[in-house]
Order: C-alpha cells, then sequence, then structure tokens
C-alpha cells in the first residue's frame, strides 16, 4: 500500500480545515443570532439601563431613591422638595 505523497497529502487537509471553518462559521452565526434574539425580546439592555436609570436620576433631580414621578399633567404630587408642603418647626424633636 503506498502513502500519498506529502503534497497530496496536504492539499486533502486544506480541505478539511475550510470545512471545519465554515462549520465553526455557521455554527457562531447561529449562537450569536440566537443571543440578539434572546436579548432583544426579553428587552435586557433596557431593563439593564432604564430602570437603574429611573433611580439614579431620582436621585439626581429629587433627593430619593425613587422616580421624582414630576407630571405637570397630574394630579399626584411629584417627590421633588418643592412639590411638598411646607412644614417649618423651631422644635427640631418635632
Amino acid at each position: 500500500m503506498k502513502l500519498p505523497s506529502g503534497n497530496a497529502q496536504m492539499e486533502s487537509q486544506k480541505g478539511q480545515i475550510i470545512i471545519e471553518y465554515i462549520l465553526l462559521l455557521v455554527i457562531v452565526v447561529g449562537l450569536s443570532a440566537s443571543m440578539y434574539r434572546f436579548l432583544k425580546d426579553t428587552a435586557f439592555v433596557q431593563k439593564l439601563t432604564f430602570e437603574p436609570w429611573g433611580k439614579l436620576s431620582g436621585v439626581i433631580q429629587c433627593g430619593v431613591w425613587k422616580s421624582c414621578q414630576v407630571d405637570k399633567n397630574s394630579a399626584t404630587p411629584g417627590l421633588h422638595p418643592s412639590m411638598s408642603s411646607r412644614r417649618i418647626s423651631l422644635d427640631p424633636t418635632k
């Protein structure tokens, strides 16, 4: 039995490597598409950024760890200190 020469064996390996790279490319593209669809459907980025930002903006604008809820069209007062009625006491225990 005659073994293939080095050059013929190398050509055979190149074809196998190309097929393996294409298979890996298909797997990576499929996983990326699945991950993108999952993240889009679950709104992961929005939950990661907008929900904490509501609390952080409440601290920045109103000084409370909640959303300020300041709405000009709403009948309910917001959490901003200027929206509450003023109560002044000279006695610090009250």
